[in-house]
């Protein structure tokens, strides 16, 4: 039973919702001690979860969108700290993944009444800098960094489908030179998905039916064609959680490099990247992660 807990709340993030309120009435008549600290800055759910590996407290709860659970989870990397993800943000591909209740209530109510478990899941290593979710290159890249943020606090998910729109029909076919685990071969695409989580966001839809974020492997992905139809059948088959080999390649690896031939948009978990050649790796069992328990 976790007895002590301290939420980081990023509170611009997502729906506006009384948070706070929340969690004072779902442990005021229990034993679970809590506390409280709210971002202000980028960086700052990071620094919080750094001092946090000081201090006693059985977990650390987070509130926020991708990228604030991104930033706890580098702080939390191979540490005695296990992580409670709450589904606030626009999309919180993490909580998904793990099927968290979308509602907060619920999922707080998962702690108080200790209907969670502890497992560990892997992360990603690009060059020095530790990732949870993925790395996306080309159009899914700018789908991820040009939503727009007022269209996300209106629509949440939604938008990143409106920008998907906007951005796919312009994307050109480039050639990558893919390594994966030292095989090199070159690839005519439009986009490039390196995953941990392969989970789109919502429940139970993913990149690749079945993958697992504690598999030890990385997914890749490249979108050979961004013409109407390809796009269309590719969303099919996603919505139907089936392969879509002709429109798009996948594989696994444990090591993965992608080289180039121009510079183009890179965002690796919700933040921009400055980078040509990318050098992906998996780190197993590296998050101590708290989830819902498994109903029998």
């Amino acid at each position: 039973m976790l007895k002590k807990l301290h939420f980081i709340i990023n509170p611009v993030s997502g729906t506006d919702e009384p948070v706070l309120s929340y969690i004072a009435k779902a442990f005021k008549d229990t034993d679970i001690d809590w506390d409280v600290s709210v971002t202000k800055k980028e960086g700052d759910a990071k620094f919080f979860a750094q001092e946090l590996l000081k201090s006693d407290v059985d977990a650390v709860c987070v509130y926020g969108g991708d990228g604030t659970v991104a930033h706890v989870a580098q702080a939390l990397m191979h540490s005695n700290k296990p992580m409670i993800i709450l589904p606030g943000g626009t999309a919180n591909v993490m909580a998904k993944e793990i099927l968290m209740p979308n509602n907060t209530v619920e999922a707080l109510n998962l702690i108080k009444d200790d209907k969670l478990e502890e497992q560990t899941v892997d992360m990603g290593m690009c060059g020095d800098t530790p990732f949870l979710l993925r790395i996306n290159i080309g159009f899914v890249a700018d789908m991820t960094e040009n939503a727009d943020p007022k269209f996300k606090e209106m629509f949440g998910q939604l938008a990143y489908g409106v920008t998907a729109v906007q951005h796919i029909m312009q994307s050109p076919i480039q050639t990558y030179t893919i390594t994966l685990d030292g095989v090199e071969s070159q690839v005519e695409g439009a986009a490039v998905v390196i995953a941990n989580v392969c989970n789109m966001g919502v429940a139970g839809m993913s990149f690749a039916p079945g993958a697992e974020i504690y598999d030890g492997k990385l997914d890749v992905f490249v979108m050979h064609r961004t013409d109407f139809g390809s796009v269309a059948k590719a969303i099919g088959n996603i919505l139907r959680q089936q392969s879509s080999d002709d429109v798009y390649s996948h594989w696994k690896a444990t090591d993965v490099k992608v080289k180039l031939n121009r510079k183009q948009s890179i965002v690796c978990d919700d933040f921009p990247v400055d980078i040509i050649d990318i050098h992906a790796r998996i780190v197993p069992q590296a998050l101590r992660l708290y989830v819902p328990k498994k109903q029998l």
